[in-house]
């Protein structure tokens, strides 16, 4: 019995996939309209009609924007992390400054300039890869990101010497 009952429901799942299609009447073919008596689905925006919600146009225009979003967002908190950077640095200079011996002067001298350098080259590479297409920016990534990290080990040099640690220097 179970097997009759699972071509009986076999059958009816058919009966209503095959019944329950639409379609156009002789006099619609070509024409975009319906044939009486059926319902018509609304053409989406640089859809295609033939297929209801979402066209492969539109879901490729998602994932751009998806990706120019995620863009944006690594920017913005690339900003956000240079601009944090600068402003510690600033300080840890100011403290340097005061507390630097006579003969450490020229090191922390250097370190600014390095530091000064290493955010220059930073928001180069930033701007670049602001500039890049959205589907090639990752690319870039790789050269912001060592930047940064270039910029961060010259800054907690910076930050040892406000923190009146020596730094320790190779002597000819």
């Amino acid at each position: 019995m179970s097997r009759k009952m699972l071509l009986v429901l076999s059958a009816a799942v058919l009966a209503v996939g095959l019944f329950g299609c639409k379609k156009e009447g002789p006099a619609a073919k070509g024409t975009g309209q319906t044939a009486p008596g059926t319902a018509q689905t609304p053409t989406p925006p640089g859809g295609t009609g033939t297929q209801p919600g979402t066209t492969a146009g539109q879901m490729g225009a998602m994932a751009n924007q998806a990706v120019a979003q995620q863009k944006q967002q690594f920017i913005a908190g690339t900003e956000k992390v240079l601009n944090g950077i600068e402003q510690q640095v600033q300080t840890w200079s100011q403290q340097a400054q005061a507390q630097v011996s006579d003969q450490d002067r020229a090191k922390l001298q250097q370190l600014q300039q390095q530091f000064q350098q290493a955010l220059a080259d930073a928001r180069t590479n930033l701007n670049k890869l602001r500039d890049a297409p959205a589907d090639t920016w990752q690319n870039l990534r790789a050269s912001v990101d060592s930047s940064i990290n270039n910029l961060q080990n010259t800054a907690k040099e910076l930050q040892s010497m406000a923190q009146g640690q020596r730094t320790v220097t190779q002597q000819p």
